[in-house]
């Protein structure tokens, strides 16, 4: 699931945006080798920073972003990263 998520924001979002940038991209893969995907999936929702989320609605792609993948799975991920995803995703008018 979160490999699916990476590879839709590098395809759709990053080539997009940024001509192909991959910095963005391994900045994430570095997060997964320090924090694991869930301990990283979870950092990621309780931030302040929003950046890839305003660059993935900025696209028009809120499919492409974190708080999506999480916010559709919430049979496999806890509720409080569920509601955080919903409440980040609510914060720029997207519902899921």
């Amino acid at each position: 699931m979160f490999a699916a998520f990476h590879q839709l924001y590098e395809q759709r979002v990053l080539w997009w945006h940024h001509d192909g940038d991959p910095m963005r991209s391994g900045h994430i893969l570095k997060g997964v080798e320090y924090r694991g995907v869930m301990g990283l999936v979870g950092h990621m929702l309780t931030r302040n920073e929003d950046s890839g989320l305003k660059l993935c609605i900025a696209a028009g792609r809120p499919d492409a972003t974190l708080e999506w993948m999480v916010a559709k799975n919430t049979g496999l991920l806890p509720v409080a990263l569920v509601e955080a995803a919903k409440a980040r995703l609510s914060s720029v008018g997207v519902s899921v």
